[in-house]
Order: structure tokens, then C-alpha cells, then sequence
């Protein structure tokens, strides 16, 4: 998505969801999101409570251009109960 001018800043609806087993567990979205020329980082960041499952979880990411036209990407990651980081 390129803006007309390359200093042009496009204001857009983010949303973000994550999903587990496609139903969705969390949700939020940022009204105010400018798009600039160049690449975007979109952090997110979700607490899952104690006794959500383990498994396969999406993250999904979407914003709408000017012309309409909905973006929508989605990730996966594992949530697990061994303890990787921690050299258990």
C-alpha cells in the first residue's frame, strides 16, 4: 500500500485477535494507527489467565486501506507448558 505522497501518514483501524482452535480469546484494536511509506511493527500485547489450554493459538492482525480493501495477516505460535527459557 503506497500513499500518493511519500511522506503522507494514512490513518487506519488495526485490529488484532488471537484464536484458539478458530474461536476468538482476545481482541483489541487501535483506531488511530498510522500507516507511514516503509515496513510497520505492530506490537500486541495479551495475557492468557492461567487455566486457558495448551496448544496451537493465531495471532491475527488486519487493517483496512483507503480504497476499501481489508489486510489481513495471520501467525501461529504454541502455547506450552514446558519451560524453555527458564532451563527447566
Amino acid at each position: 500500500m503506497c500513499p500518493l505522497k511519500p511522506s503522507e501518514v494514512i490513518k487506519t483501524t488495526v485490529s488484532r485477535r488471537m484464536l484458539f482452535k478458530g474461536e476468538q480469546v482476545a481482541r483489541n484494536v487501535n483506531d488511530a494507527f498510522e500507516l507511514k511509506p516503509g515496513r510497520w511493527v505492530v506490537d500486541s500485547f495479551f495475557t492468557l489467565p492461567t487455566n486457558s489450554p495448551l496448544g496451537v493459538y493465531a495471532l491475527e492482525v488486519g487493517f483496512e486501506a483507503p480504497n476499501g480493501q481489508a489486510h489481513i495477516r495471520a501467525r501461529s505460535f504454541v502455547v506450552s507448558n514446558e519451560y524453555y527459557l527458564s532451563g527447566q
